[in-house]
């Protein structure tokens, strides 16, 4: 056989085995490769889904989150102004910034005071401010002046909401006719409220 009939059947050959080979690819890999994209195409719609879920479940858990933190809010509502008069706790606390701050009670008088909002809750309107009631305290003190200011101090910053409406004072005397230096007789008016 001549050189170039060898080469022409090689030639022959390789392209039959190339035709034999597209073949089985086109009858037995094709099938199985489409198979593949449309695999990777739901899988990308799956991951693309759960994105979508994931970044859901994350925005519910910052809401419950901050549900969680609007109770912390109302519980601290709660205590500035609670539902309920609740006196002794109001003594207890008063009690409490006066002996912190070296002071001494002696005297406590309290007086419930009808507000303008309980009068305007007649009407059927709704009131987007909750109507509260206000008790009047009339308190005596005994101290210096630097335990007056930290006792002022801590009315300002206790939990409990108070507003001071009056203070006077006026030196303490002996019986001998002499003052005590920096030691006064405070007279202090308070507002403190609770909801209805």
């Amino acid at each position: 056989m001549k050189e170039t009939a060898k080469r022409n059947i090689s030639l022959i050959l390789v392209i039959v085995f190339f035709g034999a080979a597209m073949i089985v690819f086109f009858t037995l890999s094709w099938p199985n490769l489409t198979k593949v994209f449309d695999l990777n195409s739901v899988l990308n719609e799956s991951k693309k889904e759960y994105e979508k879920q994931n970044q859901s479940l994350q925005l519910a858990k910052s809401i419950i989150e901050q549900y969680k933190n609007l109770n912390d809010v109302n519980q601290a509502v709660s205590l500035t102004m609670p539902k309920t008069d609740e006196i002794y706790n109001i003594i207890v606390q008063l009690n409490k910034i006066a002996e912190s701050s070296g002071m001494s009670i002696e005297g406590l008088s309290l007086k419930e005071v009808i507000n303008n909002n309980e009068l305007d809750d007649s009407n059927n309107r709704q009131n987007l401010v909750k109507p509260y009631r206000t008790i009047s305290i009339n308190t005596s003190l005994n101290g210096s002046y630097e335990s007056f200011k930290t006792w002022l101090e801590l009315v300002e910053t206790n939990i409990r909401l108070m507003d001071v409406k009056s203070v006077s004072f006026e030196g303490v005397n002996l019986s001998s006719n002499k003052s005590i230096n920096n030691f006064f007789n405070f007279n202090v008016n308070l507002d403190i409220y609770y909801q209805l």
